[in-house]
């Protein structure tokens, strides 16, 4: 129900950063792939809730529809009408909502049952997941801006002295 409420929430947003940032706009097929991912992993899990397959499912659709309303709100914000609440916290927040794209692989391998084919496969779902999470660390202890949206006027990390020579 949420993701539905939050994909209906972004397509305003996404209308007014379109007319106020040429180029710009939401995807409605985007929002409408999101809905079906979460609602198909929302029908494995409500018939089985030990099935990762399912959750991989919502975790994904959820991810996208996230992204969508954040990355709207983030623009409506920064560019259309200055000044709204939390839009650094959402500009920073949508790209980080899109490392769960990394589950779409991982969902080849847990299809249809749930579970890795064998006990070999557990080190293709650790690798995955540990080579994610590096990255996503990395990115984060990065010097320079958070985010892209923002042109580094969100938050940023600390820079490098530059070096006097």
């Amino acid at each position: 129900m949420l993701g539905v409420i939050l994909a209906a929430a972004s397509l305003p947003l996404a209308i007014a950063d379109h007319h106020s940032v040429p180029g710009f706009g939401s995807d409605p097929v985007t929002s409408l792939l999101g809905l079906v991912w979460l609602v198909t992993g929302s029908a494995i899990v409500s018939r089985k809730p030990r099935n990762w397959a399912g959750w991989s499912f919502v975790a994904i659709g959820a991810s996208a529809i996230v992204t969508l309303f954040l990355q709207a709100y983030a623009v409506y914000g920064l560019r259309v009408q200055p000044g709204l609440p939390a839009v650094a916290w959402a500009a920073v927040a949508q790209e980080f909502a899109l490392y769960l794209l990394v589950l779409v692989p991982l969902l080849i391998l847990l299809f249809p049952d749930g579970h890795v084919p064998t006990r070999r496969w557990r080190w293709a779902v650790v690798g995955l997941l540990g080579g994610t999470g590096t990255a996503m660390i990395g990115y984060l202890i990065k010097p320079g801006p958070l985010n892209n949206s923002c042109d580094g006027s969100c938050s940023s990390r600390p820079r490098p002295a530059p070096s006097s020579s």
